[in-house]
């Protein structure tokens, strides 16, 4: 493929390249369709025993609740997310290890 005004790929509609996709002459009245937000890993891995409620705050943060009764001793995992050892305001899910002290 040559290299003309910049551009290294061809338009997937019409094989040109001096334009992109996008910009192709042949697309009429095309609307574009944004793809949906994912929700976090978090949120896709919930156990059936608990949900997520948004609770309509600015901050979007919501509160995960326990649907039925949990054993002392229930061990929820495994747990996939970076260790700290310091508190970062900004992160939407903080769980709070304790030591069992």
């Amino acid at each position: 493929m040559q290299k003309q005004s910049g551009l290294t790929e061809s338009c997937s509609i019409c094989g040109l390249i001096s334009h992109r996709t996008d910009e192709c002459g042949l697309i009429t009245g095309a609307e574009k369709v944004s793809d949906a937000l994912c929700p976090p890993k978090a949120l896709l891995t919930l156990p059936p025993c608990v949900e997520y409620y948004h609770l309509g705050g600015l901050d979007g943060k919501g509160d995960v609740i326990c649907k039925s009764k949990v054993m002392k001793g229930t061990q929820f995992g495994p747990l996939d997310a970076p260790k700290g050892t310091k508190f970062i305001p900004s992160c939407s899910y903080v769980i709070l290890v304790s030591s069992g002290v």
